[in-house]
């Protein structure tokens, strides 16, 4: 999903890059119908109303929201929860070596693993490392989880509103060979023709 969203935000930038281009052709100043004003009006609304409450730009484009909504929600608390628990075992982590070092490797009254030497002071200090490690990971994964969820609503108004995606796109399969150092490689060419 991540990598059909870049190609499409890629495709999205050059399609207008090229229409920056064409404007710029035409004596640099940008006329505007009702309708494309309309049309830009709507894809903007619909990612800021994602960035508000996520699902909501992916309920406002239709489609398939009743899908989406529930995948960018889950991907959420699946985020949540992970940044929780690695936060509650970088905290019992830190506890444990704190107290290890303050006592030259001695370990706790209440511990799960009584056993006192400097290897296992070691292991609870890289323990903790590990785990503010993966909790400051997860809690810059669900912001890009956010990111992307406006991201997608994006280029779903893109596909909706702006560009005309009918029948007449055509795939052709062919096979192919590709010399690769001293060898041939066989494989198959893919071409994609857009209106």
């Amino acid at each position: 999903m991540l990598f059909v969203g870049l190609i499409a935000l890629s495709v999205t930038a050059y399609a207008f890059a090229q229409q920056q281009a064409a404007d710029e052709l035409k004596g640099g100043a940008i006329f505007k119908d009702s309708m494309r004003t309309a049309t830009e009006l709507q894809i903007k609304k619909t990612w800021k109303r994602s960035l508000l409450l996520p699902g909501l730009g992916q309920y406002t484009n239709g489609g398939l929201w009743w899908l989406k909504v529930p995948v960018i929600y889950g991907g959420f608390i699946a985020g949540i929860w992970a940044v929780d628990w690695n936060h509650d075992n970088y905290r019992a982590y830190l506890e444990e070596a704190q107290y290890r070092v303050k006592y030259h490797d001695a370990a706790p009254l209440n511990t799960n693993y009584p056993r006192a030497n400097a290897q296992m002071t070691q292991a609870f200090i890289n323990g903790k490392d590990y785990y503010r490690r993966n909790r400051d990971l997860m809690i810059l994964t669900t912001v890009g989880w956010y990111a992307l969820n406006a991201v997608e609503a994006y280029v779903s108004s893109m596909f909706k509103y702006r560009w005309n995606v009918d029948n007449d796109v055509s795939v052709r399969v062919s096979p192919a060979a590709q010399p690769v150092w001293n060898e041939t490689a066989i494989g198959l060419r893919v071409a994609v023709t857009l209106p």
